[in-house]
């Protein structure tokens, strides 16, 4: 995989509005620099076309490790309930910028199929309690309605099932597009779960493939982006000791492993 510089400076400095700045400028040259990368294995074959016939399973079983630095990447093939519930883990749900998530009511999303396994009594009203979460954490919408985006929401205890669950607004809702999301945005997000969690005694992360559903990403190209985008944000905390990254049985069979197997 194409090594990508560092690109997040190391402290805030005395004025804050400007860090603010500058990192929101270098979190999207990342995305840009990752999906460059993303262009440049594709263009030399690193990355499988959509014509390739071998599929993740064909050479890798029910799973592939591999290793950054500190930190473990395993891609396997199951669902979120196949995860080992600890303390000090957490289940990364992708949600909306809008944050009035009609996906929890989708039982084929990441979010509604768990939900509805672990929470199916809160469903009807979670819409309504998301927005109190959210004004009970001082996270407001940046524009009265949308939130910026990479927002990252780690739900009350209640809502963990003994670890924890993380939201994240790693795609946009607009009425030309609907759904949708980027490399800058996945790896805007990626960075901003890792830099909440890094003080809360959270070195476990369970991951679906996010920007594969709605947000309407190919599955092997969000998986590449979701590998690369760990692979570049771990780097820089400490904590991040695991990362799972789970391919439901149905969408492995639509996923591409000659990137994967280039690690």
């Amino acid at each position: 995989a194409t090594i990508i510089a560092d690109f997040f400076i190391q402290s805030a400095g005395n004025d804050y509005q400007t860090w603010r700045d500058e990192q929101l400028q270098l979190i999207e040259q990342l995305g840009r620099n990752v999906e460059q990368s993303l262009k440049q294995e594709r263009k030399t074959g690193t990355l499988v076309s959509q014509k390739t016939t071998e599929s993740i399973l064909a050479k890798l079983e029910n799973k592939t490790v591999i290793s950054f630095g500190a930190t473990t990447l395993t891609i396997q093939v199951g669902t979120l309930s196949d995860a080992k519930l600890s303390n000090d883990s957490a289940f990364v749900l992708p949600a909306n910028t809008t944050f009035a998530d009609d996906c929890v009511t989708d039982g084929k999303s990441a979010l509604g199929s768990f939900f509805k396994e672990h929470h199916e009594n809160k469903i009807p009203t979670f819409a309504q309690e998301l927005q109190k979460i959210l004004l009970s954490q001082n996270i407001k919408p940046s524009n009265g309605t949308d939130y910026l985006p990479g927002t990252v929401l780690i739900l009350p205890e209640e809502y963990s099932i003994k670890s924890k669950v993380i939201l994240v607004a790693s795609s946009m809702r607009s009425k030309n597009k609907g759904f949708h999301t980027n490399p800058s945005l996945i790896s805007n997000s990626i960075y901003n779960i890792f830099k909440t969690t890094a003080d809360k005694r959270i070195n476990t992360f369970y991951f679906p493939i996010i920007g594969s559903g709605h947000a309407g990403l190919e599955h092997t190209d969000a998986l590449n982006l979701l590998i690369l985008c760990i692979k570049f944000s771990a780097k820089e905390f400490n904590h991040v000791k695991n990362v799972f990254i789970f391919v439901r049985d149905i969408d492995s069979k639509k996923v591409k492993a000659n990137f994967i197997n280039s690690f």
